[in-house]
């Protein structure tokens, strides 16, 4: 498809700039009808407006992505950058890189979680709305989970990101960084907004062969117009036109364009 872009944006802007030297050299002569004439042969405004419509649907297309980058560092920033660990009967605070599988941990009322674990000691509350959508506080205690329970039924675990209510307790890390809950989540959502659909992989395929179809329907249009008496100016602007209205982009950008403001 950049083929086309570049081709009619090019065509026009090359064109254009042939009439305004045509031009001045007609003044020069002396020949006012054809400087007239060539006034109307000028396309540096067609020229620009394909390039602004397909770089505005781009710019679009980039800040929608965006969002979804935001999304995914929002939901890596739930998670603290410092845990408490037991260490020697003895609450230590470290950094998070610190942080192994196996270390035992402990979190306040009123702290999240930074790493997922498994209760050891104790009875707490904890809010995994962030996880589960669910607002409730749920209640966290060592005891056996059915296997294959959904993440607010696991009783016995909490997860990274997830906020403490009231009580407290002792944890044993099972997930750090991306092998979190939270982490795998944010691997997904990131995984999602780059990977390629197989109707993607088959409208660009597509899109391959339509721009050398259209390449050549705009050779054959020049041939016809200039075999049919047209000026070879006038062939020219028939074969670029027909390359410029093939821009699927240029359609779809006027649509992302118009969506964007009604949204």
């Amino acid at each position: 498809m950049d083929t086309l872009v570049a081709l009619g944006a090019g065509a026009s802007y090359g064109y254009s700039v042939y009439a305004l030297f045509a031009m001045t050299a007609a003044q020069t002569a002396g020949d006012m009808d054809h400087v007239m004439e060539l006034m109307h042969e000028f396309y540096f405004e067609s020229a620009a407006m394909i390039l602004t419509l397909i770089t505005v649907g781009k710019m679009l297309e980039a800040h929608s992505k965006g969002k979804t980058t935001d999304a995914l560092k929002s939901l890596m920033k739930l998670a603290p950058k410092t845990a408490t660990l037991l260490r020697d009967g003895k609450e230590q605070e470290v950094s998070i890189d610190q942080v192994r599988r196996g270390d035992q941990f402990v979190v306040r009322p009123g702290e999240n979680i930074p790493v997922d674990g498994v209760i050891l000691e104790g009875t707490t509350a904890v809010n995994e709305s962030a996880l589960t959508g669910e607002s409730m506080a749920v209640e966290k205690s060592l005891g056996e989970v059915p296997e294959g329970a959904a993440l607010g039924d696991q009783t016995n675990k909490v997860f990274s990101g997830s906020f403490v209510t009231y009580g407290r307790a002792s944890y044993q890390v099972t997930g750090i960084g991306m092998n979190t809950e939270v982490g795998k989540i944010a691997g997904l959502l990131k995984n999602t907004s780059e990977k390629r659909t197989p109707l993607q992989i088959n409208l660009d395929d597509f899109g391959k062969k339509l721009s050398i179809l259209i390449l050549i329907f705009c050779g054959i249009l020049f041939a016809i117009s200039v075999f049919r008496g047209e000026k070879i100016s006038s062939a020219f602007m028939f074969a670029v036109a027909l390359a410029v209205a093939a821009i699927p982009e240029a359609l779809s950008s006027i649509v992302t364009i118009v969506l964007s403001f009604g949204t």
